[in-house]
């Protein structure tokens, strides 16, 4: 880069915006849209990347203004040059690193974010009480949320370089890890824009639709914003919550409104599918609440199997677990979910198995699913399993699921019962 008061800009362009738009209007720049799209600023005479402090600008400030703050000779005509973020080596290696560790595949898909979602991500608005010269407010935080096991902070890492924005937590205290969006400006044109084009279904779709209206009635000023119905939202949007009508008649009574005067929750009344499930949105969902697993029974059978979890009102998924995967197989409720379960080693060879090789999964699930696989083209070439390939099977898929914590008998006691039938 040469030493020179003058720059040109060079490929301002968001990995979010399909047509490459170029962010500038008017010879001024959106500060925030620049720091959530995580591009990297590079200022007259200095060698080194840096990025713009957001809380000393505000939201949005002229070139000439940058130029005061951050040139070396303070000459107003100077002009940043923003880098397209990947021209980094640094941030090539990066994405390079969570390819690899995302496993085959190497890339997210949009739809397999969807899916996802629909297992383990959430849409909803936080609610805090507020006081300020002795009167209580409320201040709202629509967000949206995916938590993973901290065995699996890379999917959630490649999701925030995916959608460019967002924060991941720190390991909470049951070993997850949460990845969070809740800049108003990441919701409305990132996120939002996202879930329009690859929809979730149900009861998440119901809360993503709130979310919409939500973050449309923030973008009013403080003061204009319509509070009321934006409580209203923020408690329509989930129905499982720890907030107990008392609770909620307070957060009303703050906002002047009494309790017989609250209108009723928004209803989720979403019971049809509306867009196209793709294989992708099924892989998601099998990352998040599905499972593989190997049933070991004192008979000395090894039996592969696959769960799937989802709401009770999530019913009209089944019809497409049957098409990719050739079974309806056995369905079970509990409290409220439905259980889907699959227990056919033919299904398994000719229609599971290639269906997750061609949509792969990402978590720390998908280490089990090659363990479970394995397995399975053994039982496949065995009708009649010797002593050296049942210990072969027990030393590898074992322990695979949580240690083997929910074994009715130890590693070691299963063998000894292998043991004792071979001798």
């Amino acid at each position: 880069m040469k030493n020179t008061k003058n720059f040109a800009f060079t490929n301002i362009i968001s990995r979010h915006n399909s047509k490459n738009q170029l962010l500038i209007k008017n010879r001024s720049i959106n500060i925030n849209k620049i720091l959530q799209m995580k591009q990297w600023i590079q200022v007259a005479n200095y060698k080194t990347y840096t990025t713009l402090n957001i809380k000393k600008i505000g939201s949005t400030i002229t070139i000439k203004n940058i130029s005061r703050l951050y040139s070396t000779n303070n000459v107003s005509s100077t002009l940043l040059n923003i880098i397209n973020p990947l021209s980094n080596p640094k941030l090539e290696n990066n994405k390079q690193t969570f390819k690899n560790n995302l496993g085959p595949g190497g890339e997210l898909k949009p739809n397999y974010i969807s899916g996802l979602t629909q297992a383990d991500g959430s849409f909803n608005c936080g609610i805090t009480v507020t006081k300020s010269n002795n009167n209580l407010n409320l201040r709202f935080r629509p967000k949206f949320e995916i938590v993973l096991d901290k065995d699996s902070k890379d999917v959630l890492i490649a999701i925030q370089h995916f959608f460019n924005c967002g924060t991941i937590s720190k390991e909470n205290k049951d070993g997850s890890v949460n990845y969070v969006v809740s800049n108003l400006i990441d919701l409305k044109n990132i996120i939002i824009p996202h879930f329009l084009n690859y929809p979730v279904l149900f009861n998440k779709l119901h809360a993503f639709q709130l979310l919409c209206k939500i973050v449309k009635l923030m973008e009013f000023k403080h003061q204009l914003r319509d509070k009321v119905e934006i409580l209203r939202l923020a408690i329509s949007m989930n129905v499982v919550s720890r907030r107990t009508k008392e609770h909620i008649n307070y957060l009303y009574s703050i906002l002047g409104i009494a309790s017989d005067k609250i209108l009723p929750n928004i209803s989720d009344n979403i019971n049809t599918i509306t867009s196209e499930i793709t294989p992708e949105f099924i892989a998601g969902m099998i990352d998040g609440d599905g499972s593989f697993y190997i049933i070991f029974t004192k008979e000395l059978n090894v039996l592969p199997a696959m769960k799937q979890c989802y709401g009770k009102n999530c019913s009209l998924f089944e019809p497409y677990f049957k098409k990719y995967f050739g079974n309806i197989g056995q369905i079970e409720e509990k409290a409220n979910l439905r259980i889907w379960t699959l227990r056919n080693l033919n299904l398994f060879i000719n229609n599971v198995i290639p269906f997750m090789d061609a949509n792969p999964i990402h978590t720390a699930k998908k280490d089990h699913y090659l363990i479970w696989k394995e397995v399975c083209l053994i039982l496949n070439t065995e009708s009649k399993l010797s002593q050296q390939s049942l210990i072969k099977l027990v030393n590898l898929a074992y322990n695979m699921n949580k240690e083997g914590k929910r074994r009715k008998i130890t590693k070691d006691k299963y063998l000894e019962l292998i043991d004792k039938h071979f001798n």
